[in-house]
C-alpha cells in the first residue's frame, strides 16, 4: 500500500503555489502546527517587503508583539505597512496604512507597546516621485484623526497612557490646525473616557485653556463635559478652562455647545440643576448673552394612542430657526415633557432661573450689560412665543405647560417677582379650565393685553 502523500513532502512549486491562495492567518495557523512545516513556512511568511507587511498587520489587529518584531526584522516597515497594491501595465500604485492606527483601532496594547519601542511614528517620508515604477500614497490626515478617535476611546485608557508618555506623543502634526492632544482631548471628553485618563492628557502638553482661544468649530472642551463628563469639569478648571467658554468673537456659527452655561442648560431638563448651579456661583450670571440659534420642528398634537392615554408625539415637523441669545431659551427648547412628575418640572425650572437673577418684562428676558449685548442685533422671540413656536395649543392638556405659559405672559418676572400657583388655579386667582381649549384662550388674550400694554409704553416714550 502506497504511503498518503503529506503537506509538507510536497516539492518547492507545488508548495509555494498552494501557499499563494493562503492568507497570512492561515499561514501563521500552519506553521504552529508542526516543526517541519514551521521551519519550511517562516521563509514564507517574510519573503518579501509585501508579506512583511501583511505579517505586521495581522499582527497588530491580534495583538502578537513577538510577530511584529519578527515582521519588522524581516523587512516590513514598522510605521507605515502596505495595506494595497493596484498593479496596471506601466507602475502600480502602493497604498499605506499607519501601523499605529491599526494597533489602536483593535486595543492591542502588547503591540502597540512593541511599535513604539521599535520607534514606530507617524512622521512617514514616502518618495514624492515614482520610485521603482510604483506610486506610494498615504492619507496621513485621516489616519492621524483615526488614531486620535481610537486613542480616546474609554475602553483605550491604557493605550492612551503608553502613548502620551512616548516621545512619538511629541512629533504629532496638527489635525485641521489643532493641536494632536487637544483633539484627543475633545474627543475623551465626547466618549465619557475616565477621569484618569483626561487627567493623563492634561498633565501631558493638552490645553484646554489653547482649545477655547482658537476659532473654529471644536467645542468649547468645558462645554463637553457638562454635557459628556461632568465628573472632570472641576480638573478642567485647574488646568485653564473658563466658565465663559470659547473666548472668541461671537458669530453666526456659534451654537450652544461651545458656551458652558448654554450647555448645562441643555442638561438641566434631564439632569436638574446641579451644573447649572456651579457654574452661576462661579461667577457665571443667568442673563450671560450670545449670538445663538437653535434650530428644531414644531411639535404634532396630540395623539390618541390607546383608549385611556393621550401622548405628545415625538415626531416633528414644520422647521423653525430661532434665536436663542440666553440660557433660558436653551432650557426651554430643551424640555421635551411636560408631566409634572419628572425629577424637574418646568415650572421650578423656570423658578430656578428667576431666583438666580433672570429679569423678564413682558416675556422678554433682559440683559445687564447693553454696550455688550447680542440680543439688540436682530428682533428677538418672546419667551412665551419661543414655546408655542414649538408645541401645539392642544399641549394645554398639561398643566405644566398652561402654567408656564401663565409666568411668561405675567408684565414682569423676577428675583422679586416669583407668582405663586395655587391646586387649579391660574396666577390671577381664576379657576383653571380642563379645556385645552379654554386655557389656550386665556393665554391668548394675556399675550394680546402685553402686546396692547408695550404698544401704550412706546407711544407715551414718544411724546
Amino acid at each position: 500500500m502506497a504511503t498518503p502523500l503529506q503537506f509538507t513532502d510536497l516539492v518547492d512549486d507545488v508548495f509555494y503555489m498552494i501557499l499563494g491562495y493562503l492568507d497570512t492567518a492561515d499561514i501563521l495557523a500552519l506553521s504552529r502546527s508542526c516543526r517541519r512545516l514551521h521551519s519550511r513556512l517562516e521563509p514564507c511568511l517574510f519573503r518579501d517587503e509585501l508579506s512583511c507587511d501583511r505579517a505586521l498587520r495581522w499582527a497588530c489587529c491580534k495583538d502578537l508583539p513577538t510577530l511584529v518584531r519578527r515582521a519588522v526584522a524581516g523587512g516590513g516597515h514598522v510605521s507605515a505597512p502596505i495595506r494595497k497594491v493596484k498593479k496596471y501595465a506601466w507602475d502600480s500604485m502602493v497604498f499605506r496604512t499607519l501601523s499605529l492606527r491599526i494597533a489602536a483601532k483593535f486595543g492591542s496594547l502588547g503591540a502597540f507597546r512593541a511599535l513604539l519601542d521599535l520607534g514606530a511614528t507617524t512622521n512617514v517620508q514616502l518618495p514624492k516621485e515614482v520610485h521603482n515604477n510604483r506610486y506610494e500614497y498615504l492619507h496621513i490626515d485621516d489616519e492621524i484623526s483615526s488614531l486620535a478617535k481610537s486613542l480616546s476611546m474609554k475602553r483605550h485608557a491604557a493605550l492612551l497612557k503608553v502613548f502620551v508618555e512616548s516621545d512619538a506623543a511629541t512629533t504629532m502634526p496638527l489635525i485641521d490646525g489643532t493641536a494632536f492632544l487637544d483633539q484627543c482631548l475633545l474627543n475623551a471628553l465626547r466618549s465619557g473616557a475616565s477621569f484618569e485618563a483626561v487627567e493623563c492628557l492634561l498633565q501631558n502638553g493638552a490645553s484646554p485653556a489653547r482649545l477655547q482661544s482658537e476659532r473654529g468649530n471644536n467645542p468649547c472642551p468645558l462645554a463637553l463635559a457638562v454635557i459628556w463628563n461632568r465628573p472632570v469639569v472641576d480638573l478642567l478648571c485647574r488646568f485653564g478652562a473658563t466658565m465663559e467658554g470659547k473666548a472668541i468673537p461671537r458669530n453666526l456659527g456659534l451654537k450652544w455647545f461651545h458656551i458652558p452655561i448654554f450647555a448645562a442648560a441643555r442638561q438641566m431638563h434631564e439632569h436638574g440643576t446641579e451644573v447649572v448651579q456651579s457654574l452661576l456661583d462661579a461667577g457665571t450670571r443667568a442673563n450671560h448673552c450670545a449670538d445663538v440659534s437653535v434650530r428644531g420642528g414644531r411639535r404634532k398634537p396630540l395623539s390618541l394612542e390607546s383608549e385611556f392615554r393621550l401622548q405628545e408625539s415625538d415626531k416633528q415637523t414644520n422647521m423653525y430657526s430661532s434665536c436663542a441669545p440666553m440660557p433660558i431659551y436653551i432650557y426651554l427648547d430643551s424640555i421635551t415633557s411636560w408631566e409634572s412628575n419628572q425629577r424637574l418640572p418646568p415650572t421650578e425650572g423656570l423658578k430656578f432661573w428667576l431666583k438666580n437673577g433672570l429679569d423678564i418684562e413682558a416675556g422678554l428676558p433682559l440683559h445687564q450689560m447693553p454696550p455688550r449685548c447680542c440680543c439688540v442685533k436682530q428682533k428677538l422671540s418672546t419667551l412665551y412665543s419661543f414655546i408655542t413656536a414649538k408645541w401645539t395649543w392642544q399641549t394645554h392638556l398639561h398643566d405644566e405647560y398652561f402654567h408656564v405659559l401663565d409666568m411668561l405672559t405675567e408684565v414682569r418676572l423676577g428675583r422679586e417677582a416669583i407668582p405663586a400657583f395655587k391646586p387649579k388655579r391660574c396666577i390671577s386667582g381664576e379657576a383653571l379650565p380642563d379645556s385645552p381649549a379654554a386655557r389656550h384662550a386665556i393665554i391668548c388674550n394675556k399675550q394680546m393685553l402685553l402686546c396692547d400694554e408695550e404698544i401704550c409704553t412706546r407711544v407715551g416714550s414718544t411724546h
